[in-house]
Formats: C-alpha cells, sequence, structure tokens
C-alpha cells in the first residue's frame, strides 16, 4: 500500500520534489504537520502537482489523464490525498474535502489546500478534524513503523 498526495502548488520551482516540499512552501509543512510524519517519512511519499508534470503547465485534458495513470499504477488500499479544490476538481467526480470515498479500491481522501491563504485552518475545530482524518487514513494505508 502506498500514499499519493496530490495538490496545485503554482510556486516558482518545476523540480517534481518541490510539489508539497517542506523546503520551499508552507503547505507542504503544514500538511507534513497534521499527518503527523517526521520529515522523512513525509518525503518518502509520492507527491505531485496536479497542473505540472516538472515540465510544463498541463491543460485540465491532459493533467486528468495524468492522474488517472498515476491512480491506476496504485495498489488497492493505497490513500489518494487530493489537496484543493482545483486539484479535486482535475480528479473529478462528486469530492467533498473531509469526506474519503473509495475507488477502484483506493480511498480518496480530499482535504482543503493547506495554504496559510486558506482560511479553513484558523479554526482549530476544523484543524483537529482534519488532522484526526489524515491521521486515521494513513495509518491504515502505510505499514506500521
Amino acid at each position: 500500500m502506498s500514499v499519493l498526495i496530490i495538490g496545485d502548488t503554482p510556486g516558482d520551482s518545476t523540480d517534481p520534489l518541490d510539489a508539497l516540499g517542506t523546503r520551499t512552501a508552507g503547505s507542504g509543512r503544514r500538511l507534513r504537520e497534521l499527518m503527523g510524519l517526521d520529515e522523512d517519512s513525509y518525503q518518502a511519499l509520492q507527491r505531485v502537482n496536479a497542473h505540472h508534470d516538472g515540465q510544463e503547465s498541463l491543460t485540465r485534458e491532459s493533467a486528468q489523464a495524468r492522474l488517472q495513470r498515476l491512480l491506476g499504477e496504485l495498489h488497492r488500499g493505497s490513500l489518494v490525498i487530493v489537496m484543493g479544490g482545483a486539484a479535486q476538481r482535475t480528479l473529478g467526480g462528486d469530492l467533498v474535502s473531509g469526506r474519503p470515498v473509495v475507488r477502484d479500491g483506493l480511498t480518496i481522501l480530499p482535504i482543503p489546500h493547506t495554504s496559510g491563504r486558506n482560511r479553513v485552518w484558523n479554526d482549530p475545530l476544523n484543524r483537529q478534524s482534519y488532522q484526526d482524518l489524515l491521521r486515521s487514513e494513513l495509518a491504515k494505508a502505510l505499514p506500521a513503523q
């Protein structure tokens, strides 16, 4: 089982390793903290920018095709965290933040973008609720460490 994090991190970097990374983006650092992972464990997770492949910006259709290919490479029981409305719309379907769904044996967990500009994180109850949800789903998807 594995974890794939799909986000939409514009930024200046085209390096795929910067997608929701903790070295350049507050979004990645906040997500890592919510997940309760140390830096090495977080860096080991597959993270992708929904609309940029490290070379160029993608059209919605190209981004959708790429995400479907990535999902097809995952094992049943894997966790897919979809961060932010733009990534959720690109993935498609009826995704609602905080409501995990199972598709083709994968758990899809949509969450609000962890950007500091997203005010949902200002409410301690929201932070705690999403933290609990992320950690619960991670415990199912990751082998015991």
